[in-house]
């Protein structure tokens, strides 16, 4: 059995403002049924290391749609410049509207099961999300675009 040989590389978007990051959150509402919540930041740039084969190497090159760097074998080196942020409920239209009451103050209200205070959906936080009991799943990263490839 031949042995297939990875590269490592410098992955970056050949544009601006095509690096993303999205993280997986759940939580469990008071009714005991699961929540899952997607917070995706954009970014300016951004740079992962990543190990390809020569064939995985020729498919991204050539894929000018949305790369998931999660399917390769990456790590974050740096990403800068968040300038957009989505938060998504998955399956939103699923939940109703007491539901998605308290799942929009679980993300937005400090200390939501003790608070009496209303919620701003201007204000995200991870550390708002943290002590209201939301558990970081995953975290996915993708490069729209195409993207640059540079030997390391």
């Amino acid at each position: 059995m031949s042995r297939v040989e990875h590269k490592t590389y410098r992955i970056t978007a050949s544009y601006k403002k095509a690096t993303y990051q999205t993280e997986q959150w759940t939580n469990v509402l008071e009714n005991g049924r699961t929540v899952t919540l997607h917070v995706t930041t954009l970014f300016r740039s951004g740079n992962f290391e990543i190990r390809l084969t020569d064939g995985e190497k020729s498919d991204i090159l050539e894929t000018s749609g949305m790369i998931t760097l999660n399917d390769y074998d990456h790590s974050l080196e740096r990403l800068w410049d968040g300038c957009d942020l989505c938060v998504e409920i998955i399956d939103k239209d699923s939940y109703d509207a007491m539901m998605l009451k308290e799942i929009h103050g679980l993300i937005y209200t400090e200390d939501y099961l003790n608070s009496t205070s209303s919620y701003n959906d201007n204000e995200y936080s991870e550390d708002i999300m943290e002590s209201n009991g939301w558990q970081l799943i995953d975290t996915i990263y993708k490069i729209a675009k195409g993207c640059r490839l540079e030997s390391v």
